[in-house]
């Protein structure tokens, strides 16, 4: 019966590595991994992959991401009975949203949906940052490392400070009206000339981290910029 495997939710990096992993794991397992961008797979590619024999005699798979991203279509719904149809097929896919095994509503095939939600811990420690927190902030973002990069925590800094200089400016007309409310909130306690600095600090960090021409590692710039909000 034909496997398909997706990988996804809120914590990419988790799920990226978990999608690595996971073709790790066929390789070893003597199948040929072939990466195919999603647009590329179509009937045609499928039954040449799947309908033939491997030079190596090695079962073989297809690596891919976002193979379920979009809008529906006739076409991808084809596309997937045709790999369904092969019961040796192996789909490994990577989505970065959030994605569920109802999403699919296939009979057939066998269905493997791993999701990777961030800590509760992340999203209070982002809902609580201000001027007015500074040690809970920073105790709470050392428990956070210990659990998430760096680099990911850093980036997901850099959208909230985002999220509340749009709402701030009344420019966040995609968010729940929940949402935008409690972003409102936390805006008003930094107020836009802060903000402003605050996200532009951010900048700078990204670049000199990238350059790498800060004498601090990533870290201690989360740590120096949590005590200069």
């Amino acid at each position: 019966m034909a496997k398909i495997y997706i990988f996804s939710g809120e914590d990419i990096v988790s799920s990226r590595n978990a999608y690595i992993d996971q073709i790790e794991f066929l390789k070893k397992q003597k199948q040929e991994i072939g990466h195919i961008p999603a647009k590329e797979i179509n009937d045609e590619l499928v039954e040449s992959v799947f309908g033939g024999s491997s030079l190596f005699g090695l079962s073989r798979a297809i690596a891919t991401e976002k193979f379920f991203s979009g809008q529906k279509s006739k076409t991808k719904d084809q596309t997937l009975e045709k790999i369904l149809s092969f019961p040796q097929a192996v789909l490994i896919d990577w989505e970065e949203k959030e994605f569920t095994k109802a999403a699919i509503n296939k009979p057939r095939g066998v269905f493997i949906v791993k999701n990777f939600a961030l800590p509760k811990i992340l999203w209070k420690f982002l809902d609580e940052l201000s001027p007015e927190n500074k040690t809970q902030n920073l105790q709470a973002l050392h428990k956070i490392i210990l659990s998430l990069e760096p680099h990911f925590i850093f980036s997901m800094i850099i959208r909230q400070f985002r999220l509340l200089i749009l709402t701030i400016d009344g420019e966040a007309d995609n968010l729940a009206s929940w949402q935008k409310n409690k972003l409102a909130g936390q805006a008003t306690k930094f107020g836009r000339e802060k903000l402003i600095r605050v996200y532009r600090t951010l900048l700078e960090i990204d670049i000199k981290q990238k350059t790498s021409s800060s004498p601090f590692d990533l870290n201690s710039e989360l740590d120096l910029l949590i005590l200069g909000l």
